[in-house]
């Protein structure tokens, strides 16, 4: 069986719900035009998603001023009866696609900030002809304690974060 692997796919691995789900789990305080512009769907249509999920007890919403927040529950099991998890083993998962001119002025430090706070950067920047890509994937590992005295995490919140590394060269087409 042949793949055309150089070919975009004709389909979304998450759906739109999905989409919007990691939107808000990543940034509480998202405007509903940010979520819309990054799904590319319509401001009512993201209206009508965050309702649905609010519905479900997927995402509650709290006014806050002028503004609403939102907060993923992270046990909530996937709605679909093939997966048995929770959808915030989904939210402990981000990827980064980053390009670059050389492979001089690739930059791969870790996206935590001072107060040790795992900044997600979600790019998808795959580049033009010869450019750097370089694709990182990060996982937010929760550690227990041992009581050995060690202490691996590097984020808040007891965890450490994972990161998985692949850089090529686009080809010059």
């Amino acid at each position: 069986m042949h793949h055309d692997s150089d070919a975009a796919p004709s389909f979304f691995l998450l759906t739109n719900h999905g989409q919007v789900l990691l939107a808000v789990a990543e940034k509480p305080d998202v405007r509903i035009r940010e979520i819309a512009d990054r799904v590319g769907i319509t401001e009512r249509a993201t209206q009508t998603i965050l309702n649905d999920l609010v519905g479900a007890g997927y995402v509650e919403r709290t006014r806050v001023g002028r503004r609403n927040t939102y907060t993923v529950d992270p046990q909530k099991p996937f709605p679909h009866p093939a997966l048995h998890q929770p959808v915030g083993s989904l939210l402990s998962i981000s990827i980064d696609v980053q390009s670059y001119p050389t492979f001089a002025t690739v930059d791969i430090s870790d996206p935590i900030d001072a107060g040790k706070n795992f900044v997600p950067p979600n790019n998808y920047l795959p580049g033009g002809p010869t450019d750097i890509v370089v694709v990182r994937m990060f996982y937010k590992w929760p550690l227990f304690v041992t009581g050995l005295g060690f202490n691996l995490a590097n984020i808040s919140g007891n965890k450490r974060l994972l990161t998985s590394t692949a850089a090529f060269q686009n080809e010059p087409y």
